[in-house]
Formats: structure tokens, sequence, C-alpha cells
């Protein structure tokens, strides 16, 4: 299945290398990038739109999943994921990977909603690439030991908020 930009399911997608921009992606204009910070009760989300050294935030939000059955979270989390892939049509992916301090029982439900997300993004035939945090920071940033507040004080004007 090909998208809109010519990328196909299953394609690797890089992220730029720091300090280079572009997005690795063909036709770097316009590209269509959802973001997932995933998490067993609460998922950030977040696309962007450009190429080179220009973003335009289109969407964020960030999941509240609640407390309910942990399947019946993962369940939600799929489908959310799945219908704003759809309703911005997106044409590339990113996910987070896990980051492991002690608790052995949360990264185990880290890793299923990180399932539940990356279904969602291959069932609507979309590449999706797995980065670690330090790498998302350092493309976003520019510095991956970059603190949560600095990526969040980045100007952001998105489209629909």
């Amino acid at each position: 299945m090909r998208h809109r930009r010519g990328l196909r399911a299953g394609q690797r997608v890089d992220l730029p290398e720091p300090g280079k921009g572009g997005s690795g992606l063909p036709q770097d204009k316009g590209i269509r990038t959802l973001g997932i910070d995933p998490g067993s009760r609460v998922t950030g989300i977040g696309i962007v739109e450009g190429g080179g050294n220009r973003l335009r935030a289109l969407h964020y939000a960030a999941l509240r999943l609640g407390d309910g059955p942990f399947p019946e979270r993962l369940g939600r989390l799929f489908r959310e994921v799945r219908e704003v892939a759809g309703r911005f049509a997106v044409d590339a992916a990113a996910v987070e990977t896990v980051y492991v301090k002690r608790n052995v029982d949360s990264a185990l439900k880290l890793g299923q909603a990180r399932g539940a997300a990356i279904a969602a993004l291959v069932e609507a035939g979309l590449p999706v690439g797995e980065y670690t945090p330090a790498r998302i920071k350092e493309a976003v940033v520019g510095r991956g030991s970059a603190g949560k507040d600095q990526g969040q004080s980045l100007p952001c004007q998105p489209a629909d908020k």
C-alpha cells in the first residue's frame, strides 16, 4: 500500500541527523508524521507536517486511558491511534522505545501499550520507526539529554487548537 507521499507500508523511516535538517523521507515537503509516546494510562500523541528545518504542529493530545481493566485500555489505545492516523492522513509514524528504570511490571505494561499502538499503525498501512527517547530529543531539541520541559517549551502553534 502506498500513501500520498510515496511511502510504502513497512518502509524504514529515519529521523534526521542532528543539525542536518530534512526528515530522511522521500519528497521532504509536507510529510505528516504521527509521533507516539506510549503509556498504559496516558499516551502522548503529536502530528507534525513539514520538511527540512521547518515543522508545523497539526495536532497533539494526551490520550487518557483511565484506570479500567488493562485489556480495555489497550483496545481503546488501538482504536484511538488508528482513528487519529486516518483523520489526519499521516504518512509515517514514530514510536518511542521502552525505557526501563526499575519496575519490571510497568515495563511490561508499557511494552503492551507500544504493541497496541504499533499494531494500529501497521493496520493503517503506515511505515513505523522506533526511536529511543534520547534520539527523539536530539532530533527535536538538538540535545539527547534535554529534559521534557525543553521539548515542551518549543514554539508550537497547532492548526486545530
